[in-house]
């Protein structure tokens, strides 16, 4: 699932060129190109070990932005279908949009939830530029997938990534992307500022995983002004098989 934008103008205009940021559910995901530093060696090896950890996660997730302000109890070992209990908004106050956003969730609840994604997006000019403490903070261009089509591609071109991580476990505990400077992603529409945030935290068998996500963007789309914010909070984690 994409990081999107629940406006109408940016579902016409800017949907289609914003890339997803989080590696898709796949069977061998990525974790980046291999990089020398010792401590993203370690995350990268960190992820590989964490595949074939058994252990899966239910969790409460609320949601807002302009429009809405959503809680749902998610269960992924559920069947397709009935993996959410929308707790907040009433089902009379759902929506057109709102309800495809439950389909779309219901489909892949575990997209955007590991910290480990964000290793697809590393590259050649991956460096350490800060130390927080006991960890280290790489900057980087972030790199399209195979499934980047020429406008993600441009719109990623136009980013600058960061990437916060533990240098003696290896755990990712924060990801920031935002625009190095105003950029027109299509002919209507020009991006002033862009900035996504990932808060990590630490599941009970030690997995990374996006506890707090937001995206602002300050835009003119068709020559109107647009300002935009929305942000996702996961917590209360309970194993599931």
């Amino acid at each position: 699932m994409s990081i999107k934008i629940q406006a109408a103008l940016l579902s016409a205009a800017l949907l289609l060129t914003t890339p997803a940021v989080f590696a898709q559910s796949e069977p061998t995901p990525s974790f980046g190109q291999p990089q020398a530093h010792p401590v993203m060696r370690l995350a990268q090896q960190r992820a590989l070990a964490e595949q074939s950890f058994p252990v899966k996660y239910a969790f409460e997730m609320t949601y807002r932005d302009e429009d809405v302000e959503a809680r749902a109890f998610v269960n992924p070992a559920r069947p397709l279908g009935q993996r959410l209990d929308v707790i907040q908004p009433a089902r009379s106050d759902w929506d057109d949009d709102f309800r495809d956003m439950l389909t779309e969730f219901d489909a892949a609840p575990y997209d955007e939830f590991w910290c480990t994604d964000f290793l697809a997006l590393l590259g050649p000019d991956t460096k350490p530029v800060a130390q927080n403490g006991n960890a280290i903070i790489f900057a980087f261009s972030p790199q399209p997938g195979p499934d980047d089509d020429a406008d993600d591609r441009k719109f990623l071109s136009e980013m600058i990534a960061h990437l916060t991580i533990d240098r003696s476990t290896g755990a990712i505990q924060k990801f920031e992307m935002r625009n190095r400077r105003p950029f027109k992603p299509i002919f209507i529409a020009k991006i002033k500022s862009f900035r996504m945030e990932a808060q990590c935290k630490v599941t009970p068998d030690g997995r990374a995983y996006v506890a707090d996500l937001s995206t602002d963007l300050s835009a003119k789309i068709a020559l109107k002004k647009v300002e935009e914010h929305e942000e996702r909070s996961i917590f209360n984690l309970t194993q599931t098989r």
